[in-house]
This record gives structure tokens, sequence and C-alpha cells, in this order.
């Protein structure tokens, strides 16, 4: 588990840079060895940086360090060597099982689907840094999910339910910059909700234990209701929040984030927590009238951000990865959650996640209406994955119920 957590801070590491004349992106390689530069090194940098390092380097016999990055080896009688230490792209994915070379291209420049064919497109140092980011997002996300949930069937082996539990406390800390962006958004809706939780436990539970308890007592409203802005971004309609339009938005190929501001004036243009620019000349698209303060939000990539899309190829990749770990949070969610709806509709060997998931709503006969599927998420109307999860818990029923019938009826007949 450390070294995945080690591996998204080394996603961080990973600097790419843009190709003279051309957008396209490149990964530098700074691996090999140098050793015509060493005597420079030795001579001028050492000598001056830590004199007293030269008589031990000399006579050393075996002996390394590191100046700015370089790594200086040294034998008995020998020329020393100056090698390089592993780039980040290098430490990434010895943490993670894979090749780098492979990751390279994948990252690079991926396969894409045109019409029936692949072709390789090569990807702008935007796209590339993009795609870097929300590898490092998912992987996080897998990693802390995958925790959770070993947690959970680890206290689930108490003999009382619910004696034991596992709670996580988080401090209530809004980010207010001077324009604010998705990231911003999710960190105060966050932190909406916990202050509001806060509050209806001190003010408004405390009040009622006092009345249960016959304390003479006279209610208190201390005005602390946060939730009208909860309500304007998390409401699913009538009207619709913040996020409901924005995922409403991610359904039509030509919107915008501009048609995604001027949807959220719309419906919420009267909502006394939202407020729009007063002046042309303003960099905000809107603003939310938070419980720190008033917070001005720029939407720019919002809904780029919101699908999150992550490079197939690379997910391909850590899906076959070495590491165990890897490999088992990288498992495509849908697809290993609903595979037993369609135990043939996915044919044996390794298939891309997306085609898989395509594969397997087909099988489905799910009305095209309901669904759209993205590069890397699957987005269904209102209620359709309700009536997948309730044909799964059914599925599930009959597979026990034919089990234990077969376990009682061996038993019988021993």
């Amino acid at each position: 588990m450390l070294r995945m957590v080690s591996a998204v801070l080394q996603f961080g590491n990973i600097v790419l840079k843009r190709e003279r004349n051309t957008d396209q992106a490149s990964m530098p390689d700074n691996t090999g060895t140098a050793p015509g530069l060493l005597p420079t090194v030795i001579q001028t940098c050492l000598p001056r940086a830590r004199p007293d390092f030269l008589p031990i380097f000399r006579e050393a016999r075996l002996c390394h360090f590191s100046i700015r990055g370089w790594v200086l080896l040294c034998v008995n009688g020998a020329d020393p060597i100056l090698c390089v230490l592993p780039s980040a792209a290098q430490k990434l994915c010895r943490l993670l099982g894979l090749g780098v070379t492979d990751f390279s291209r994948a990252l690079l420049t991926p396969r894409i689907k045109v019409g029936r064919d692949y072709v390789q497109k090569a990807q702008t140092k935007e796209q590339a840094d993009f795609a870097l980011e929300a590898l490092a997002k998912a992987t996080y996300e897998r990693l802390f999910r995958w925790l959770v949930l070993r947690l959970n069937r680890a206290l689930d082996r108490s003999p009382r339910q619910g004696a034991s539990f596992l709670g996580i406390l988080d401090i209530a800390g809004f980010e207010i910059f001077q324009l604010n962006s998705f990231e911003q958004l999710c960190i105060n809706y966050t932190n909406e909700k916990l202050q509001q939780l806060f509050n209806h436990t001190m003010f408004v539970l405390e009040q009622e234990e006092y009345q249960r308890e016959g304390i003479p007592w006279t209610f208190l409203d201390f005005g602390l209701d946060l939730q009208p802005c909860i309500d304007l971004i998390e409401r699913p309609a009538n009207p619709p929040g913040l996020l409901a339009l924005l995922d409403e938005e991610c359904w039509f190929p030509k919107a915008t984030d501009k048609s995604f501001v001027e949807k959220v004036a719309q419906e919420q243009g009267g909502h006394p927590k939202f407020q729009r620019p007063r002046h042309l000349r303003d960099q905000a698209d809107f603003s939310v009238l938070h419980y720190a303060g008033k917070v001005d939000y720029k939407a720019n990539e919002w809904l780029m951000k919101n699908m999150d899309p992550l490079n197939d190829n690379v997910a391909a990749l850590l899906h076959q990865s070495t590491d165990r770990l890897t490999a088992e949070i990288w498992k495509d969610g849908f697809q290993n959650l609903y595979e037993i709806l369609t135990p043939n509709a996915i044919p044996k060997g390794f298939m891309d996640g997306k085609q898989a998931c395509e594969k397997m709503i087909q099988a489905l006969e799910l009305d095209p209406n309901l669904y759209r599927v993205g590069q890397s998420k699957i987005f269904f109307r209102a209620g359709v994955l309700a009536q997948l999860e309730e044909e799964r818990d059914l599925k599930v029923t009959d597979i026990i119920v034919s089990f234990q019938a077969a376990a009682r009826g061996y038993l019988a007949r021993k």
C-alpha cells in the first residue's frame, strides 16, 4: 500500500516538455552514463563545494553520493563513472509494476479508435499533463476505496453487528482564492456538509436533548443552517443544483463550459446563495455564498474535469501490471459488478475496458437513451443503476440458493 502512495506522489514529479517547433509532448530521458563530465565535476564543482570530500572519494574502495541528481561511482584505481539518478517516470513504473517504454508510449502517443481502425495520436503537453493528473487522482481514489473495503471486511468479523466501526473526521477548511475552480467547489461543498453536521449536532440535537431530559430551556435558533447552500450544489432536480447541471451537460457532445454557466444562471439565478457577475469585466463566471464567505468561481474546463477522462492505454497497462495490488485496484468497476448479469458477453482474453463495458450494455439490452459511454466512465439516467443493482441482487440470491440446495442434497445423500 505504501508503494502505491509513493506512486501517487511520483505522478506529480514527472515533468513533460513540449518538443521544439511542435505541440507534441515529450518525456525527457535522463538515464545512462556521462563519464566525460566527471573530470569537470571533480576538478571544479566538488572541491569548491566540499573540498573535504575529494580525498575520501579518491581513497574509497567503492563509494557514491549525489550532486544535484548526479551519482558519482568510483572503484580503486579505475576511472570514475558519472551516472544519473532514475527519472520520476522510472520510479513510478517500478512502483506500479509497469514497463517504462510502454508507459511513455501509452501516455504520449496512445492508440485511439478512428472508424474501425486504431491509430496512434501524439498528445500535446497540456493533454499529457491532464492525463497524468487524472491518473494520479484515479489511483488515489481506487486505493482509498480498496483500503475502506479491506477495513470493513476486517471489522465485519466482530460477533456483534455495529460493535466496531471506522470513523473519519476531517477538519473543515474552506478554500477561497481570488479565482476558484472545480477542485475548490468540491472542497468547499464537502466542508459545507461537515459544517452543517457540526452545527446540527451542537446547536439543534443538543437542545433537543435538553428538552427530552426535562431541563428548562428556551430553544434558540442560531441561524446557522447551511442547507440552502448545500441544495444549491447537490440538489438533483426542481431545480437541479450545480453538480446535477454539470453532469447533465456532460451528456451533450456540443456542450461547453460557457453553455454550463448559462444553464446555471438560468436555473439558479434567483437562489439566495448564488450571485452572477455584476460587471462584464469580472473574471468570475459566478459566485457562491458559502458558510466561510463569498467564493468566486471560474468554470474553465469544468466539463472535462467532471468527466475526468482516463487514458485508456495507460489504464489497460495498469490492469495488466505485474504488481498484484496495482492490477487489483485497476480492475474495471462496472465490469466487475455487473458481469454476473452478462456471463457470456465478454470473450476470453484481454479486452479494452471500454469495449468490454459496451458489449455488456448491449447484452443487457438497455435503451440507448438511458446511458452514455464516456472515455473512462458510463453515465446513466436516474434509476438505471438502481434497477441493475436489484437484478444483480436477485442473481446473487439465485446462485446462493442453488448452492445451498446442492449442499443440502449432498449432505442428505451422504
